[in-house]
This record gives C-alpha cells, sequence and structure tokens, in this order.
C-alpha cells in the first residue's frame, strides 16, 4: 500500500507500508514490484518511506543465533534491492530484533521489520527517528512508531578548545 502524506510547509513524503509473504519467490516479485514503482514515480528526487514487515533478514546476526545462518541469494537479494532503491535504515530506539516466534522451549527473534528512508528524508527532516516498541504476547512483531520532529539530544557538556597562543608562552615547552 502506498499513500502520499502532506504536512503543512513540507514537501509530500512518499509513504509505502510492505508485508512481504512468508514464501521467498513471492517476496523476490516483490522486491521486483518496489523496484518498478520507484523508478515509475522518480522516487530518486523524493521523499521515500517504507514501513515494512520484508520476513527476511539482510545479515546474518539479524537473528538470535546468528551462528546457524551463512549469508545467502536471499539476503543479497533484499540488499541488492535497498541498494537500488537507494533506502537504508533510520535511526531507531528499542529493540535489536523485531520479531519472535513466542517459543519459550525454542526461542528465535529477527530483525524482519524496518523503516527504511532515502537521503532526502534526512535533508527534510534531519531529527527523524523510529521507535521499535518491546515486543509482547499480543504481537510477535514489535510496533514501530515515526517522530519526523525528533530533537536529538544535547550533549551535556561543551567541547575542548585548545588554545594556540598558549603554545608561544615561554614556559610552554616545559610543561
Amino acid at each position: 500500500m502506498s499513500c502520499v502524506l502532506n504536512l503543512p510547509g513540507q514537501p509530500p513524503i512518499y509513504y509505502t507500508a510492505v508485508y512481504a509473504s512468508n514464501l521467498s519467490s513471492e517476496r523476490v516479485d516483490l522486491w521486483a514490484d518496489l523496484l518498478n514503482l520507484h523508478d515509475t514515480l522518480d522516487f530518486e528526487v523524493k521523499n521515500r518511506i517504507i514501513d515494512s514487515d520484508f520476513n527476511q533478514i539482510i545479515y546474518p546476526n539479524e537473528q538470535s543465533n546468528p551462528g546457524s545462518t551463512t549469508p545467502d541469494s536471499l539476503m543479497y537479494q533484499l540488499q541488492d534491492c535497498f541498494l537500488q532503491l537507494g533506502v537504508f535504515d533510520l535511526r531507531y530506539l528499542g529493540p535489536y530484533h523485531s520479531w519472535t516466534n513466542n517459543q519459550p522451549e525454542n526461542p528465535t527473534a529477527k530483525k524482519l521489520d524496518r523503516l527504511l528512508i532515502n537521503s532526502n528524508i534526512i535533508s527534510t527532516f534531519p531529527h527523524c527517528l523510529a521507535t521499535f516498541l518491546p515486543l509482547s504476547l499480543i504481537s510477535d512483531h514489535s510496533p514501530c512508531f515515526l517522530d519526523l520532529a525528533y530533537q536529538l539530544p544535547k550533549a551535556g557538556t561543551k567541547p575542548y578548545k585548545f588554545q594556540n597562543y598558549l603554545t608561544k608562552h615561554p614556559s610552554f615547552a616545559q610543561v
């Protein structure tokens, strides 16, 4: 599902919500559809957000037992799709893994859900942030909230400044 978000005083945001199939063959078709939509609507120069359950990790360490997985063609296909779309994960707060199988005897957790943006979003909304809520018994996925106006925390102290004129003092080298 795709839509245009119009915020007062801002350029439009082209938002796509994705729920990818559990079947890898159908996911590959979805990657092609996303690329066709990207080319057709010229998303290269527009504000773009993709909020998704891709049902696919892109790196082995995106699951709770990374030693059991090696990079495979499905990971590479999705990485390549992101690269061609010019999108990347928005900085976020919350749990790293966004999905669990809810099986206490054989638990598995993975990062299947993402909030992807292009560089135009960062230019327009430099403080935007995604927040993934903790996993719960209500769903096997973490809900995700987008804040386009998040204010980054300010550092508690001022940066150290060295005054070069001190090097000209006669006793400087003695210290």
